[in-house]
């Protein structure tokens, strides 16, 4: 039963970057040239959209090892206790990455360039 879960886990995993290779973004249509501040955040935002998707593959990543781990655990505390750090570093990835899509928002009114949403 145990080599049966390692192995489903195993598939699911290499079949994770499929479910999610439906988002990308195109950083080769970037203007080359920055001639105001607009194309300088329209830079930083395709950036950033690409570090928010790895975020939160990794964040995935990491529940499902951390559900494996847990179901896994048969009791073991230290297991367990592994279990809720990759949680942990879950949510903490999840929260940087919540971090650099209100960044350039906040950028952009503090520098008073009149765009409220700059569509990161």
């Amino acid at each position: 039963m145990k080599k049966t879960l390692q192995i489903a886990t195993a598939v699911a995993l290499a079949a994770l970057p499929l479910m999610v290779g439906a988002q990308s973004v195109n950083i080769a249509n970037l203007p080359t040239n920055i001639s105001n501040v607009n194309v300088l955040l329209g830079k930083v935002c395709s950036i950033i959209n690409l570090l928010f998707t790895i975020l939160l593959i990794v964040a995935v990543i990491f529940i499902i090892l951390a559900a494996f781990t847990y179901l896994t655990a048969g009791g073991d505390p230290e297991k367990v206790k592994k279990a809720s750090s990759q949680v942990l570093y879950a949510v903490v990835a999840v929260v940087v990455a919540t971090f650099a899509k209100i960044i350039p928002i906040v950028a952009s009114n503090f520098i008073g360039s009149g765009i409220t949403s700059i569509g990161c």
